[in-house]
């Protein structure tokens, strides 16, 4: 009997602890519900009766309290616009904004007055007209960015009086390609109208430009005291009481501090000096390429020949072309007699 009670209160504390733990996992189970995450709905939340009861009250408060001092006939008459102007405020395409007084710091003022100076356009780099030996270069290259005065090996050899001599030096180009010179020449005798400078020139085989077969760099510069000025266009050479003035935009304008030249504005000095070599070459039956000519009191300089036989100038600076014909090339050399030239602004 006793094994039999025994058998029995075992059976009882199972159940019993059966029933704990189905108790415990559906506590568990409420508790994990309770802590899922409830989306929201992707709707807004609809206004309830009262809501909508309570704001309909308000909006008729507010209607009561509107005044209007204007005969009636006159507000019939204004409804149809006044409701297309209620309608558009009520859907927000309008909105009403009273005019407000902004202060602007310093940087904003100075750009809305406009008291920055005026912006310009790049006005172009500047070109001298020059002579080496019995070449002439019609247009030589001033360019600050150059550390060397450079030479093509076709312009070296239409020289031919320069002496070479072979180098190390190897150049780096803007695309950072490395390119090696074939030689270097020294003291070589750059004309420029009446002055005369000496430059040292490397020597690089490549194609020759057309329009500006010449590169004066930084050291050209220094020996020359080149002064540039920006707001005039104007590059100025200086050897000790002379100088020589170019004009980018204008022509090529020349005077002497010690002589003050009384002449127009619109019209530029220049001294020629014209000797028996330049002579022949304006008569010679085919121009050099960049070989400056003086027609009607202006400045040219060839540029090409045309398929008809005609020449093909341009004005050194403004660019501006014209063709003429071989009779007008002959007749077109410098006077020797007469040591000033007047030469007008280019067209």
């Amino acid at each position: 009997m006793s094994e039999e009670k025994d058998e029995m209160s075992k059976q009882g504390d199972e159940e019993e602890e059966k029933e704990d733990r189905k108790s415990e996992k559906a506590r568990e189970g409420e508790k994990k519900k309770e802590q899922m995450y409830e989306k929201p709905l992707p709707y807004p939340k609809v206004l309830s009766r009262n809501e909508k009861e309570k704001q309909f009250r308000s909006f008729i408060d507010i209607f009561k309290k509107l005044e209007i001092k204007m005969p009636f006939s006159k507000a019939l008459k204004q409804i149809p616009a006044y409701s297309k102007f209620m309608k558009d405020v009520l859907t927000k395409k309008k909105k009403y904004i009273e005019e407000e007084t902004i202060e602007v710091q310093g940087q904003c003022s100075a750009i809305i007055q406009k008291l920055l100076p005026p912006k310009f356009k790049d006005p172009g780099s500047f070109t001298i007209p020059c002579t080496i030996g019995k070449l002439a270069v019609g247009k030589a290259l001033i360019n600050l960015g150059a550390s060397i005065n450079l030479m093509p090996l076709s312009m070296f050899e239409k020289i031919g009086d320069l002496e070479m001599k072979s180098t190390r030096m190897t150049l780096q180009l803007a695309d950072r390609s490395i390119k090696y010179p074939y030689g270097v020449v020294e003291d070589v005798l750059i004309k420029v109208d009446k002055l005369i400078f000496p430059a040292d020139f490397v020597i690089m085989e490549m194609e020759e430009d057309k329009e500006v077969p010449l590169i004066l760099g930084r050291p050209f510069m220094k020996t020359t005291k080149v002064v540039i000025n920006m707001d005039d266009g104007t590059l100025k050479l200086k050897d000790k009481d002379e100088e020589v003035i170019f004009n980018a935009f204008d022509d090529v304008q020349q005077c002497n501090e010690e002589k003050a030249i009384p002449e127009a504005a619109n019209e530029i000095m220049c001294v020629s000096d014209k000797s028996d070599d330049h002579q022949l070459l304006m008569q010679s039956k085919e121009p050099r390429l960049g070989e400056p000519i003086i027609l009607k009191d202006k400045l040219w300089v060839f540029k090409s020949k045309t398929k008809d036989g005609r020449f093909e100038v341009e004005a050194p600076y403004s660019r501006v072309t014209r063709k003429i014909s071989r009779k007008q090339w002959k007749g077109c050399w410098w006077n020797r007699g007469k040591k000033l030239t007047k030469i007008k602004n280019p067209p």
